[in-house]
């Protein structure tokens, strides 16, 4: 998956944007709609108006993440997750 064309196209019936990882019940959401329908790719760090902002990732972050959604989907979604780092993007 190249990231920076996905980006570039702009979000769509199987591409979401979320800016930031605190937007969990959003982001949970756009799993259930996407788990219910085509399947899809949620990229979080990245504006509505396509900036690659990125964010800062702990050790338990995508842990904490996929533990939030299956406890808030029913039936329980176990979302495919993966960490992209970017060359060049320093996080302010």
């Amino acid at each position: 998956m190249n990231l920076e064309k996905i980006v570039l196209h702009g979000e769509s019936e199987t591409v979401e944007f979320k800016e930031s990882l605190q937007l969990k019940d959003e982001i949970g959401k756009s799993i259930s709609s996407f788990s219910n329908s085509k399947e899809g790719v949620i990229l979080i760090g990245i504006s509505d108006k396509r900036e690659i902002r990125g964010v800062q990732i702990g050790r338990k972050t995508v842990t904490d993440l996929a533990e939030y959604t299956k406890r808030n989907t029913d039936p329980q979604i176990f979302p495919k997750m993966k960490v992209c780092k970017i060359e060049g993007l320093s996080k302010k």
